[in-house]
């Protein structure tokens, strides 16, 4: 069976790199308010609704009208787009109406992991090193982490990774697909079970327990 399971870890960025951050945590802001506008928009002016896909196709646009949007990671930016779009199906659920995010709002964004293989060399752009206490991540590279000193292995695929600030604090969240091994669990000894109107139950080794009503 399969499990999800997260990790956090404490992040030790350089001083360009908690820019990097920063400016990343700012452009998905702008992306997700950018899209939450556009979708008020064009509802409101055709009674028409854009789908996560089209304000996708819409992010090279963007890109071009807005340079400084192609210094963070591009998987951020759509992973946002995504973020909104389950806003607006929670809203149908639970009648909370997305909100437009300001710099106050919760400070994170997520990066999907993403393996590739290119002439037998292998390349993947989050790696978790849990002996070195390092992680590479989408732009930002190496980092020092903290966290988890007992553990030296962590066993299972890598879904995702969600950097976070918190005040002056920077850490990051790794998502893990694991298989959690099912017990074959081997009865010693089986009882049936008998419901009746007196006796609540009769057991098949002949125990009754009155019905208290």
């Amino acid at each position: 069976m399969k499990i999800y399971k997260a990790y956090k870890f404490r992040l030790y960025p350089n001083k360009i790199q908690q820019e990097l951050i920063n400016k990343t945590l700012g452009s998905t802001r702008f992306i997700y308010n950018t899209m939450l506008y556009e979708k008020e928009k064009l509802y409101k002016e055709n009674k028409m609704t854009k789908q996560k896909f089209d304000c996708i196709k819409e992010l090279p646009l963007l890109k071009q009208t807005y340079p400084w949007l192609m210094e963070v990671d591009s998987m951020a930016l759509s992973t946002t787009i995504f973020d909104l779009g389950n806003a607006f199906k929670n809203f149908h659920r639970t009648k909370n109406y997305p909100k437009y995010k300001d710099k106050y709002s919760k400070n994170s964004y997520r990066t999907n992991y993403i393996k590739n293989i290119y002439k037998n060399k292998v390349y993947e752009n989050i790696k978790l090193d849990i002996i070195n206490k390092t992680i590479t991540l989408p732009k930002l590279k190496n980092m020092k982490i903290r966290g988890y000193r007992k553990t030296k292995e962590i066993k299972g695929r890598i879904i995702n990774a969600t950097i976070s600030k918190e005040i002056n604090r920077y850490y990051v969240s790794v998502l893990y697909e694991e298989d959690l091994e099912e017990k074959n669990i081997i009865p010693k000894t089986i009882v049936g079970i008998d419901l009746g109107v007196k006796d609540l139950v009769i057991t098949s080794f002949g125990e009754k327990y009155e019905n208290k009503k």
